[in-house]
């Protein structure tokens, strides 16, 4: 590379890795860095040049603030990157294609061209065969603890020997990217072929020991304690094996990991975030706290909840229309959360109206709405409205069946299974509540009913009519994952209009064929005389 290159690229290793200090960075880094070939950045001519080239241009098209630029830059990128792996076959080209899939939000397109590429690596390892040379790597920013695994992953890859073992933990850790949970089967094997790739990563071994005990695997305790004897000091690490041992039933054990935490703080006095959960825990509380979006969530003291173990291990929700959601709400704006559970959505809305907005959550679960009042309590945040009950398209009582996951909870019918565990909840519409509260005002609907979607739409005519939300519902939900067909066909003859959400350059795509619905997750809906508010492709 010549001498900007090299600076800038050594400068974004550096933001990617700032857990090292400069010492470990040089030490990491340095050498390898030294190996990657020299190439004038104008006129890459072969396949490790033009992989480099694509990752330089990325590189730019992070730093880039017009969105012009930005899609140039990532074009460039991506027409170097398929021309290194069509004249070369050069396996960091591909596992980079791999990469800006899962970038611009395909998931699908991203895990299979991952996995593809990793058969195809491991196929090449023959000792007798020549190995490509090292190459640039590109990762995208991460928040939180998924920025120190970023890290690691970066270290890892750097230590590697040539540009094929490089591809191969590369690809293994987009594998992982692409999947949108990774406590579900499919998550926890890519994990562990991660982990088999010699990737000494506490945040990884933390990951695979969360996914282990959702899928009630016990012995990911193991992982547990690998990812503790890898970082000592990871608060995280040691808040999940408390919590681990409270859902073993290993009451003696989980106290001494509290008391050993709390031991800690009071060593390093520290006033960290991550910390605040320590002195205000016991065995018999129902919730912990996690930090999330500069404030204390209250969460299930339990890796049986989606929520806790997700914001443990990743610092963040995995849905990317949180991102949208953070980008497009404003000051003074009034919001609803229909479906809240512990406040992923409501309390990253409350940070962004602010005290002079509104948000109200509406949360059928008792212990889930004990949770969001906790939250409002340690945060102060006056301005969320916390609306017991279930929205629906009518008054009265209804069934909340119960999943081991608060996140999985449903209206089922009165005469489903006796089996089922239920809770009696009141039920009311989103039209009484506008006028119970009246509101005058309503700028954002996201609504999370796991299949109950229409009947909270059904219930919000006059809502809809005066003040024309704009809306984020789930589109994929209840027992069977199908499709919500009936909640696309109603927006639409409300006169919305649909998209899904475009995340590394944030704007939105129009979803075009209802037939386009399936396999997205979330889909957001504008009212036809506001789409010109937002960015579209």
């Amino acid at each position: 590379m010549n001498s900007s290159s090299s600076a800038l690229y050594r400068e974004y290793l550096q933001h990617r890795c700032l857990h090292l200090s400069p010492e470990d960075f040089s030490t990491a880094f340095d050498s390898a860095l030294s190996q990657i070939s020299t190439f004038d950045c104008a006129e890459p001519e072969t396949a490790v040049e033009l992989n480099d080239f694509g990752v330089m241009a990325l590189i730019e098209a992070d730093q880039a603030d017009d969105l012009s630029m930005k899609e140039l830059y990532f074009q460039t990128a991506l027409e170097a990157f398929q021309s290194g792996a069509r004249v070369g076959g050069y396996p960091l080209c591909n596992a980079h294609l791999a990469i800006m899939e899962k970038m611009v939000g395909d998931r699908s397109a991203s895990g299979q061209s991952a996995y593809t590429g990793l058969i195809q690596s491991f196929l090449q390892s023959n000792p007798s065969a020549p190995h490509p040379p090292l190459g640039l790597i590109y990762l995208p920013r991460k928040t939180g603890i998924g920025a120190i695994e970023t890290g690691e992953i970066l270290h890892a890859v750097y230590q590697a020997r040539n540009g094929l073992e490089q591809a191969t933990l590369i690809l293994a850790a987009t594998l992982c990217d692409a999947n949108l949970a990774f406590y579900t089967p499919n998550g926890l094997r890519t994990l562990h072929l991660l982990g088999h790739l010699t990737l000494q990563s506490s945040i990884l071994k933390m990951r695979l020991g969360i996914a282990s005990f959702y899928q009630n695997q016990l012995e990911g305790l193991h992982y547990l304690h690998q990812a503790h004897t890898l970082n000592p000091n990871n608060v995280a690490v040691l808040q999940t094996l408390f919590l681990a041992c409270l859902d073993i039933g290993s009451r003696d054990v989980a106290e001494r990991w509290l008391m050993h935490t709390q031991q800690m703080l009071m060593q390093t006095n520290s006033n960290s975030p991550e910390w605040y959960w320590v002195n205000q825990q016991s065995l018999e509380s129902s919730f912990t706290y996690v930090p999330f979006d500069g404030l204390q969530l209250a969460v299930e003291s339990s890796l049986n909840s989606i929520v806790t173990s997700v914001v443990l291990a990743q610092g963040d929700w995995f849905e990317d229309e949180l991102t949208f959601w953070r980008h497009h709400l404003q000051p003074g704006m009034v919001v609803i959360d229909v479906g809240a559970n512990v406040g992923i959505y409501t309390f990253s809305a409350a940070k962004q109206v602010g005290s002079t907005g509104k948000v109200f959550a509406v949360e059928p679960f008792s212990a889930c709405v004990h949770r969001l009042q906790e939250t409002r309590r340690v945060n102060q945040l006056d301005w969320v409205h916390i609306c017991p009950g279930a929205a629906s398209n009518r008054s009265g009582k209804a069934r909340l069946g119960l999943d081991k996951a608060s996140e999985l909870n449903q209206i089922i019918a009165d005469d489903a299974n006796p089996s089922v565990q239920f809770e009696e909840v009141q039920c009311f519409t989103l039209d009484e509540l506008v006028e119970k509260e009246q509101l005058t005002r309503l700028d954002w609907l996201k609504i999370d009913a796991e299949g109950h979607e229409i009947q909270v739409l059904e219930g919000s005519h006059s809502l809809l009519t005066q003040f024309r939300p704009n809306i984020l519902y789930e589109n994929i939900a209840g027992a069977i994952h199908k499709t919500n067909l009936p909640v696309a066909e109603f927006l639409i003859k409300n006169e919305y209009v649909l998209y899904t959400y475009q995340p590394y350059f944030d704007y939105l795509i129009p979803l075009g064929s209802l037939e386009n619905l399936k396999g997205k997750l979330n889909i957001i809906a504008i009212h036809q005389s506001r789409v010109n508010d937002f960015s579209q492709r």
